[in-house]
């Protein structure tokens, strides 16, 4: 008998702090790429409370700052190609644009699985004209770990959509 289970299917739920948690990813992505904040501008009050406290209504909470984004992130991927066998990575990416500023972010993608991208709303403010963005791919190294690291980060080329 084989200890091997082939293509398993599995449910769960996941709570608010899971949302919560790539929330806060996207936002200290955000300030780590956009130096001129801090995190602290009034503008960002609502996902910083959103980020840091439970409370019982969190679906419509989650909703209100977390969207799925159908438009790939990496333009391969956009343009229909595939990831080789055994490549695994993690995309993030920034943007201040007209209207406010957003995070996107995509965990764990491999070969078979393209996971889904979220668009974290960080702040909405009319103050911004102009588009600014930045991306990093994280790749992980096929053979596990180089040099001491697991994988390498990338800064990726920013196309407008």
């Amino acid at each position: 008998m084989s200890n091997v289970i082939e293509r398993p299917v599995l449910k769960f739920q996941v709570t608010d702090r899971y949302h919560r948690a790539f929330a806060k990813l996207g936002f200290h992505y955000f300030l780590s790429q956009f130096s001129r904040f801090t995190g602290h501008e009034e503008m960002f009050a609502d996902i910083r409370q959103f980020i840091s406290e439970d409370v019982v209504d969190s679906q419509g909470r989650v909703s209100s700052f977390i969207t799925e984004r159908t438009t790939p992130l990496l333009s391969t991927i956009a343009s229909g190609l595939t990831p080789p066998d055994g490549w695994r990575a993690h995309v993030v990416a920034a943007e201040v644009r007209p209207g406010g500023c957003v995070a996107h972010v995509q965990m764990f993608i491999t070969s078979d699985w393209m996971s889904p991208i979220r668009t974290i709303l960080l702040a909405k403010s009319g103050a911004f004209t102009s588009l600014e963005a930045a991306g990093h791919l994280f790749l992980y190294h096929s053979d596990d770990r180089q040099d001491g690291f697991a994988g390498v980060a990338k800064a990726l080329p920013v196309m407008p959509i």
